[in-house]
């Protein structure tokens, strides 16, 4: 395909009514495109953290990590389709003093906090054991505002100038469009899932032929703090087998202002069983 019809089919996909049609629909239609993937490594020593709302303090790391089971999910997520479980966390972007603004900004709804009770927040990190193999959609050129991403689209547009300048254009083209959609503050989910699942589970042969790697996951800058985070997708295979949890630190969420919180660390516990029981929690 030349970049001219490369060009109407995606503008042919964005006009798409997707209400309309079903999943197995939009994906048939975005297998139409060729899929050129660009790839990163989550690397082993990596630390993810995740963040969620609580009301009790978690007493299993489970209850912050992926849903475990797939009738928790009940609607289309950025990365996921209904059923799917997926651990979406954040990793560090180099642009925010602290991993956990991401997983805060992403995951807590500041203008629905009830002020008149306490409000907390638990974030949970992992350690990364062995390397994750991830698609990494960062050429939104929008969204490219830290140094992770500014560094990774770098990287990428350099490898496509090892095309031929036809398939350059086309891959390039596929590769924007897959990243624009994916961090869109108001995306359609059903888009952006379907987009996601093009790439989970590849097997994809490695350069010098010596094996293969397989795709656990997407990684793409965080919406809600307009690119300077950076997010990870990842299946619970990648969880549960390359993932040790380290610690759970419990927030409060403090009003100041109408728009203004801090956060002030409330309790923390760095003892979590190898069976996921978080033992002990102590004042900071």
């Amino acid at each position: 395909m030349d970049s001219k019809r490369i060009s109407k089919s995606i503008e042919s996909l964005r006009a798409l009514d997707l209400d309309a049609l079903t999943v197995e629909e939009i994906m048939q239609q975005l297998r139409l495109l060729p899929l050129p993937i660009a790839v990163t490594i989550l690397k082993k020593g990596a630390m993810v953290f995740r963040t969620r709302p609580i009301v009790d303090f978690p007493s299993h790391i489970r209850e912050l990590s992926y849903p475990y089971r797939p009738e928790f999910v009940s609607g289309f997520g950025r990365c996921n389709f209904p059923g799917q479980m997926i651990f979406y966390g954040a990793v560090d972007a180099k642009e925010l003093d602290e991993v956990r603004v991401t997983g805060v900004s992403e995951t807590v709804d500041f203008d629905s906090l009830d002020r008149s009770k306490r409000n907390f927040i638990a974030t949970g990190k992992w350690e990364v054991i062995n390397d994750i193999y991830l698609a990494e959609l960062v050429l939104d050129s929008d969204r490219q505002k830290n140094p992770v991403t500014k560094q990774a689209g770098a990287f990428h547009q350099q490898q496509l100038q090892g095309l031929d300048a036809g398939r350059r254009v086309v891959h390039e083209q596929i590769l924007r469009f897959h990243s624009e959609e994916l961090s869109k503050r108001n995306a359609n989910y059903k888009l952006t899932s379907a987009i996601s699942n093009l790439f989970y589970e590849l097997n994809l042969p490695l350069l010098d032929a010596s094996g293969s790697i397989n795709l656990e996951g997407i990684s793409y800058p965080s919406v809600e703090t307009e690119g300077k985070g950076m997010n990870v997708a990842l299946l619970p295979t990648a969880v549960d087998m390359k993932l040790s949890p380290r610690m759970v630190l419990i927030n409060e969420v403090i009003t100041t202002g109408e728009k203004e919180f801090y956060f002030h660390n409330y309790e923390i516990a760095t003892e979590i069983s190898p069976s996921g029981v978080i033992c002990e929690y102590r004042a900071c």
